[in-house]
Parts: structure tokens; sequence; C-alpha cells
């Protein structure tokens, strides 16, 4: 797709649709999330500076090397402290490090609760001697 943002704008048009957005914690991804929000009003899902110290904190625990966050610094207008936490860090940290953490935000609304019930199903029937649970963590 030529215009990334096409896709977007296509599925957010109905009134009924909310977004909630979560990048990289990178010069980047947080560029991108500004367009995003701006554009389409979408939220910040665990994309706040609270969210990004917890990542940091999290990788330094588990050993992780850091990745130096480097490149044009970009404004954070939905949380300022953010950019300020990532300038003070300089470490960038990637989707992949904290997709753990969104898993269980999704179980939570009742669309995912129910594909994950039909997975968790289907799982049980094809997969002999081992079962399947879903739980969706308190809110």
């Amino acid at each position: 797709m030529r215009r990334p943002l096409a896709l977007l704008t296509a599925v957010v048009g109905p009134p009924r649709v909310r977004l909630a957005y979560h990048g990289d914690f990178d010069w980047p991804g947080t560029a991108i999330a500004d367009r995003v929000m701006a554009r389409f009003g979408a939220e910040p899902w665990r994309f706040r500076a609270g969210d990004y110290r917890r990542a940091v904190a999290r990788a330094q625990a588990l050993g992780t090397p850091g990745q130096a966050l480097v490149g044009r610094v970009a404004e954070t207008r939905w949380d300022p402290e953010l950019a300020e936490a990532m300038l003070k860090s300089g470490i960038a940290i990637h989707e992949e490090a904290v997709i753990g953490e969104f898993l269980p935000d999704l179980v939570q609304q009742p669309v995912m609760r129910s594909a994950a019930r039909t997975f968790s199903s289907r799982r049980s029937s094809t997969t002999s001697g081992t079962s399947a649970k879903t739980t969706a963590a308190p809110g």
C-alpha cells in the first residue's frame, strides 16, 4: 500500500470506532504516534512516560541489551514527560519487548474474549492431553 494511513482512514471513519495507539518507544515511533493521534483522535495505549520507565526497568532487569535512542527528537504532545524520560535514559524500547503487557488488555475486550474462547476450545479439541485456558486480567 502506497499510503499506509489510507487503510486506517477507512477503518476509523465510522463514529463508533475508538482508536487506541501504541508504538515503538523511539523517535520515529513517537513521531508516528503524534500524527495518528492528531489525525484520528487516537488515545495513547500504554504509551506514556510511566509505561516507558517500566519497560526500560524490565529490560534492564532481564539483562536485555539496550538499544540506543537515535535520530531526531520528536515531541510527545499527549505526554510531554515521555520525551523527557526517553531523553534521560537514551534507550529505545520496541513494541516486541512489551507485547506481553498488551495481551491481557486485549483479552478484556468482549470481542477478543469471544475469539479467545473460540481459539481455546478449538485448541482443546485438537490437542491431546493438554487444555488451554484464557482468563481476563482484573480491570
